[in-house]
């Protein structure tokens, strides 16, 4: 007891003794790798084709440009980092902190160059002891190309590569193929491939960390630009996002036209599929009652659309023919023609529709009056011309679009068979 009494008096008084002195810290040391001979990416290449996997034993460093981090768990333990002409995966003996836009030196000292599954990688990269990190944030540009283009190879030596693996790539004009899955399967942390496609018939493969923290996210389901990494594994060639956040792919898909409001119409129906619905080029057919549709007939080698009950046994029939939206102008003038078949009843009538969100009977119906329409007197599949229609007679404002309806009944007698042609409206 005395003597931890003794131990504990000193100790308050070296305490008593410290506390009037200004602390002092030891100064970290500041890491010094040697640089040693300057190579490129280019010279990795070069000597994988010449002398396959190898260490590297002597003092040689590289500068680039790191092209991917591990911040969203698409990458772990790995890096792409590219140069002028090349790029190359890293792979690391640890997690680092690299951030995308780094400029680096990476110290090629005690590492492996080798190939993974077709891939060129400098293997056994110490983030510590390897990489010194020059300046942040530095702006990578993607190398524009396209899917075709990811196919490319060229020989060195005797062997080839595929030039553009582990390039930042930016392909445009893409989507997914399909549309409403995730990137990964986030709950078992599984990875997944999905097919990016151009529209001319050109397709690469996307792969989805299950571990990154958007794998749970819907892939996006436009056409646009797509960024990432070419990667390369056996005889796939792979792209990897880095983030969905990136990614602009928010346009129409192949072969869809986009049905934004438009100021003019001028439709002759002559691109619709003759036979089919008259549902193409954003125009829309709906049945209010029954189950027929407006399809697309023809007359001497002429498209037009045809409203009829023939060859159903619904015993009554309300069908509309919608066109696209358009914007309101004063001066709108519309005109359109039409013609009856076999006529025993007027079954057409033609509106305007405002606030028109896929149900006719649920939007605003202005009836246009004033037309002249096939009827009794027309003779039989023979185009009547409505006259010019002034819009501004009917609304006033606001994006509105014509609609053509169909009545007709089986009980009732009344099946004679309309149709619609040439409907154009001007500015």
């Amino acid at each position: 007891m005395k003597n931890i009494s003794i131990l504990v008096l000193l100790a308050g008084l070296l305490g008593l003794g410290t506390a009037s002195c200004e602390p002092e810290y030891d100064t970290p040391p500041i890491p010094s790798i040697p640089e040693g001979k300057l190579i490129t990416i280019d010279t990795l290449w070069a000597w994988y084709a010449a002398g396959g996997s190898q260490s590297i034993t002597e003092d040689y460093s590289l500068y680039g440009v790191i092209t991917t981090d591990e911040s969203t768990g698409a990458f772990y333990k790995e890096a792409y980092i590219q140069d002028g002409n090349r790029g190359i995966r890293l792979r690391m003996t640890a997690s680092s902190s690299l951030t995308i836009g780094d400029s680096v030196r990476i110290y090629l000292k005690g590492t492996y160059l080798d190939m993974y599954n077709e891939l060129i990688q400098l293997d056994s990269v110490n983030p510590d002891d390897n990489i010194i990190i020059q300046s942040n944030g530095n702006t990578i540009t993607p190398l524009n190309l396209d899917i075709t283009d990811l196919s490319a190879v060229e020989t060195i030596g005797t062997q080839d590569f595929y030039t553009y693996q582990s390039r930042f790539v930016q392909l445009d004009g893409v989507e997914f193929g399909s549309t409403g899955v995730t990137w990964a399967d986030a709950v078992n942390q599984f990875s997944v491939n999905h097919n990016l496609n151009d529209c001319n018939g050109g397709t690469v493969l996307i792969r989805a960390s299950g571990y990154a923290n958007f794998a749970g996210d819907v892939v996006p389901s436009g056409n646009g630009t797509f960024l990432g990494i070419m990667g390369v594994y056996g005889t796939d060639i792979q792209m990897y996002a880095r983030t969905p956040d990136n990614l602009t792919m928010d346009g129409s898909r192949c072969g869809a036209i986009s049905c934004d409001p438009v100021a003019a119409l001028s439709e002759t129906f002559a691109s619709f599929t003759n036979g089919g619905t008259a549902d193409e080029a954003c125009w829309e057919t709906v049945a209010t009652v029954g189950s027929m549709k407006w399809s697309i007939s023809n007359i001497s080698g002429d498209n037009l659309a045809q409203g009829s009950i023939l060859g159903t046994s619904d015993s009554s029939n309300e069908m509309w023919l919608i066109s696209p939206e358009i914007t309101y102008a004063g001066t709108n003038i519309l005109s359109f023609q039409s013609a009856v078949q076999n006529w025993n009843h007027d079954g057409l009538s033609v509106y305007i529709l405002t606030n028109y969100s896929g149900n006719p009977n649920s939007a605003t119906q202005t009836a246009i009056t004033g037309a002249t329409i096939a009827g009794s007197s027309s003779g039989n599949n023979t185009l009547v011309s409505s006259g010019n229609i002034n819009i501004s007679s009917f609304i006033s404002s606001g994006n509105y679009r014509i609609a053509f309806k169909y009545n007709a009944s089986g009980v009732g007698g009344q099946t004679s068979t309309y149709k619609v042609d040439n409907v154009i409206l001007t500015q």
